[in-house]
């Protein structure tokens, strides 16, 4: 096995498994149903893979199934250019070792099934949010969106709207997730829904940091100095009771320059900074016209509904 640096991109982490298989792009695209000069600006860092073509590949290089998702969040959590060297979120990046190959029973180069991969560093960064059991449905656009935008350095604040039942914590972990390796001092998730006094958020904000209150400082002065040098995202979910801790949040923001913020909530704060995504539901199929069971099949509610009768 080799050493690779841990901002290994995906493009690289692509060209060099198709080499070692010893298949050319043509190959490849004929293999898995693409266009060569889409693996071509995939590999050279122009083009992030669509979720189908990056299952596709996980698919193709025996990425085994319990890893599919990790592999997707890795195929496209880098934006086109992101990988640039004076990146300050890759500076620091440790050390991972590239998975090595075997090969199948039809001479076909498979990743050893004890290696480490590089998909697997997002999921040991720091952070406490979730395992996610389900497949978020029918919100590429909007997943491809919020991500952009929290890229942007002047988005500080981000909050999606919506009403009950949308999915607005769902995409929010889903966001949180494909960030993951863009924050190098961690991803963490707050959960607002059981609090009742808005005094607490800020408490609550410093126990998932694992912070406590030290040298006669208060638990907000203490929060506010740690979070000065850090590049960090906090994804708080259910803030819409919660409204007046507003200015708090702000605060936060204000403390360090690379802070970020991802809020949930039926309505905006409508604090200073504040950038707002409204997340609605999934549109139904229309039904006027009898569609075709082939049709329906397709249709992202649909879909969800299947997945979530299945699961039970």
């Amino acid at each position: 096995m080799i050493s690779v640096p841990a901002n290994l991109s995906f493009g690289n982490w692509l060209k060099q498994r198709r080499q070692e298989a010893g298949i050319t792009h043509d190959d490849l695209a004929e293999r898995i149903g693409c266009a060569r000069i889409t693996l071509q600006k995939i590999e050279a860092g122009e083009r992030r893979p669509s979720r189908q073509l990056a299952l596709l590949l996980a698919g193709h290089f025996g990425v085994s199934g319990d890893e599919q998702e990790a592999f997707v969040n890795f195929a496209r959590a880098q934006s086109p250019g992101s990988s640039a060297p004076n990146s300050p979120a890759l500076q620091t990046a440790p050390t991972l070792i590239a998975p090595h190959f075997v090969a199948d029973t039809n001479n076909q180069e498979q990743p050893h099934a004890q290696a480490a991969s590089p998909w697997r560093a997002l999921h040991l960064s720091k952070s406490n949010l979730p395992l996610v059991l389900t497949t978020l449905i029918g919100r590429d656009q909007e997943l491809d969106a919020v991500c952009t935008l929290l890229r942007q350095p002047k988005v500080r604040l981000l909050t999606l709207t919506g009403s009950p039942g949308t999915g607005k914590t769902r995409m929010a972990i889903e966001v949180a997730t494909t960030l993951m390796g863009e924050f190098e001092d961690g991803i963490y998730l707050v959960e607002l829904a059981p609090l009742i006094d808005p005094a607490m958020v800020i408490p609550s904000i410093a126990r998932a940091l694992d912070l406590r209150e030290t040298g006669g400082q208060s638990i907000e002065e203490t929060l506010l100095s740690y979070v000065k040098s850090k590049r960090i995202l906090l994804l708080l979910d259910n803030f819409e009771h919660l409204l007046e801790v507003g200015p708090a949040v702000v605060r936060l923001i204000q403390a360090s320059p690379w802070l970020k913020v991802l809020i949930t909530s039926r309505e905006a704060l409508h604090v200073r900074g504040e950038r707002q995504y409204q997340v609605s539901a999934l549109s139904l199929p229309a039904l006027a016209h009898r569609p075709r069971f082939e049709g329906l099949a397709r249709n992202p509610a649909v879909q969800l509904f299947v997945e979530r009768a299945q699961s039970v």
